[in-house]
């Protein structure tokens, strides 16, 4: 059975110079509070064998805190533009393309 952990991105800044919501980047304290929640992960013995993140800035730059924080391969981590503010049922199906191999992500 495999186990997912859904990770919703840190406290994003108000970047009033962005042309679109999906740069907006962490605020710092979106950034500490990632590695936070990271840290937490990783002392209950937390190891995805996949990280998969949105291609937003602001879910990735939470996606690469996670990553260093549980000693995941950061060139490993997978962006997939379908799960940005994605519905149920668009998570599921990224889920499902995951390779048979993948037991946590």
């Amino acid at each position: 059975m495999r186990t997912l952990y859904l990770v919703r991105h840190a406290k994003s800044g108000h970047d009033e110079y962005v042309a679109s919501d999906v740069q907006r980047h962490l605020s710092s304290r979106g950034y500490d509070d990632a590695l936070i929640a990271a840290r937490h992960m990783r002392q209950r013995g937390v190891s995805p064998s996949q990280i998969v993140s949105s291609p937003a800035v602001r879910t990735w730059t939470t996606a690469l805190a996670f990553a260093e924080q549980l000693g995941y391969p950061l060139r490993e981590i997978v962006q997939d533009a379908s799960i940005y503010e994605a519905p149920l049922k668009s998570l599921i199906e990224a889920l499902l393309r995951t390779n048979d191999k993948v037991d946590s992500l």
